[in-house]
């Protein structure tokens, strides 16, 4: 299974095994106990079709079926990123875990065309593979390399059509959105529409499970549990894209100057009591601390300052709940949307100060976004 799109700015990876093209590889401990299952569950199944093996090259032959799967899996996002790298777009990293694996890419295509030519990438890798082991399985006359020519074409092949299924989180629903928004002409409409498709896909995998397991009784416990658990992913990561594309149509509206908390500069060594009198008289919500020079050197978190007692106020300088500014929480006025979630998530913080040419425009509150968000995009 691939899922191709909008990792986390700082996911937790797995460990790094290399580099490919120059973009990093991570294994997720999550594809360690799967491979260790299919190697336990296959191993005996190998003896079954090949009983002249001994259980010790059974158990080997499993476990080059595993490096096979691995190394289709691998292709197959290389696929999407090699792909998206000759449109320009930068790959951050490929990942490869339970239920397959995923290409993090620092931003998403920007034409229907470009979206349709990353999605399905994968596939097209995958089927060719499949066709590959097909003709394993037809030139090779029995043993150890006809059988793992067997798995190799059904994994890929299997891999591929479910791949295109017709909805979020899979590739072919990133398809249903570039098609979408090739008609629509608006990105997000897709990304919904894809993310529905993508529910009504879940509810398909886990009744069609439930209906082998019930009715004829052909699916075991394990595999039940495990289309289960892909019914269930695929449902939240269908959800998970219809309230990104509602959260994107919000995006234009998140602007930096509109959001930031009126300001008032003040020197560092003012009392902590003075400077939240003055603020409240001069309807400031925030405060920034500057030097001589009245250059801003620090933001006063309101949490800190609140949390000083108030007969201590006055003999606690402001410079003593003041954060002082780093690289990254400076925001400029103009930055809006995308541009602002995209520096926000670089240097994650509480406070930002927002100026113009080395003016003091206001101090943005991440929590002051949060809630725009949620109020504006809100989806169940």
């Amino acid at each position: 299974m691939d899922e191709n799109r909008r990792p986390a700015p700082t996911p937790r990876r797995g460990l790094q095994i290399g580099r490919i093209l120059g973009i990093p590889v991570y294994v997720s401990a999550t594809w360690l106990v799967i491979a260790l299952v299919i190697v336990v569950g296959y191993a005996p199944l190998v003896q079954v079709r090949l009983p002249e093996l001994s259980t010790v090259a059974a158990y080997a032959t499993a476990l080059g079926f595993v490096v096979l799967l691995f190394a289709s899996v691998l292709l197959h996002e290389l696929g999407h990123a090699v792909t998206a790298q000759r449109l320009g777009v930068r790959v951050r990293a490929m990942t490869l875990w339970m239920l397959g694996g995923y290409t993090e890419m620092e931003r998403e295509p920007r034409t229907p065309a470009g979206e349709f030519l990353v999605a399905v990438a994968g596939p097209i890798v995958s089927f060719a593979l499949g066709i590959l082991g097909l003709i394993g399985v037809v030139t090779l006359d029995g043993g150890v390399a006809h059988e793992l020519a067997v798995q190799v074409a059904f994994s890929n092949l299997s891999v591929a059509v479910f791949n295109m299924l017709p909805g979020l989180p899979l590739d072919g629903g990133s398809l249903v959105r570039a098609a979408v928004w090739k008609l629509a002409g608006n990105r997000e409409a897709g990304t919904v529409a894809a993310g529905y498709s993508g529910r009504v896909v879940a509810v398909l995998v886990i009744a069609g499970g439930l209906a082998l397991a019930l009715g004829s009784g052909n699916l075991s416990q394990i595999g039940l549990i495990f289309t289960l658990m892909v019914g269930v992913f695929l449902w939240f990561g269908a959800s998970q894209s219809i309230r990104a594309g509602r959260l994107s149509r919000r995006l234009p509206m998140l602007d930096a100057r509109q959001l930031a908390r009126p300001a008032l500069t003040v020197p560092p060594d003012l009392p902590l009591a003075e400077a939240l009198r003055r603020a409240q008289d001069a309807s400031a919500r925030a405060l920034v601390v500057v030097d001589t020079d009245g250059t801003a050197t620090g933001v006063v978190a309101e949490h800190a300052a609140t949390a000083v007692p108030a007969e201590r106020r006055p003999w606690v300088p402001v410079s003593s709940v003041a954060r002082t500014l780093e690289p990254g929480m400076i925001v400029p006025a103009d930055l809006t949307g995308e541009g602002l979630l995209r520096a926000l998530r670089t240097h994650p913080t509480t406070e930002y100060l927002v100026s113009e040419a080395d003016r003091v425009i206001g101090v943005l509150v991440t929590a002051d976004v949060a809630e725009t968000l949620d109020r504006k995009g809100s989806t169940r």
